[in-house]
């Protein structure tokens, strides 16, 4: 019963492309497709039962910037919090678990409404854990950039042994 209600909200989502409905806005009790819904389908759904598509009727195209921005974030935070640990060659019991929870995450998003919900457990973790992975990356620009402290020290060290060996 997903797929008529994706195709019923496509041209509210079409009209209200760039900034949507606002919040939990398109379905509720004062708005106006509620008849169609309730014509067509013989109930009316409390959400779209997907989390992509209930973020463009809330939030439209830059709802749906924002989630990218956010996911592109929270992966390269991944990235930078394993090289950091694999540099202190130890492992948070944790970051194991970052991307299956991504990935656990992503799936379920496109047959629930969990981005953003209330009162949704599985948002407040992916949150958490978000969180934590930032944490744990420590705010690193970057793996292996030139100004590793790593690198640097490394420079000096050799610097030395050269002009001792003169």
């Amino acid at each position: 019963n997903r797929l008529p209600i994706w195709v019923l909200v496509q041209p509210y989502i079409d009209e209200a492309y760039w900034l949507g409905y606002g919040y939990i806005a398109f379905w509720s009790d004062g708005f106006l497709p509620r008849k169609l819904f309730q014509d067509t389908m013989y109930f009316v759904p409390t959400s779209a039962h997907s989390s992509f598509v209930e973020l463009r009727l809330g939030f439209g195209v830059i709802g749906m910037v924002g989630l990218a921005f956010f996911l592109a974030s929270y992966v390269w935070s991944m990235w930078c919090a394993f090289a950091v640990q694999q540099r202190r060659r130890v492992i948070d019991p944790v970051l194991p678990m970052a991307l299956p929870f991504l990935l656990y995450w992503l799936f379920q998003s496109l047959t629930e409404s969990i981005i953003l919900n209330r009162n949704d457990l599985i948002w407040v973790m992916f949150v958490w854990l978000s969180i934590h992975v930032r944490v744990l990356a420590g705010g690193q620009a970057a793996p292996s950039t030139p100004n590793d402290a790593r690198t640097v020290f490394m420079k000096r060290a050799s610097l030395r042994r050269i002009s001792v060996e003169r």
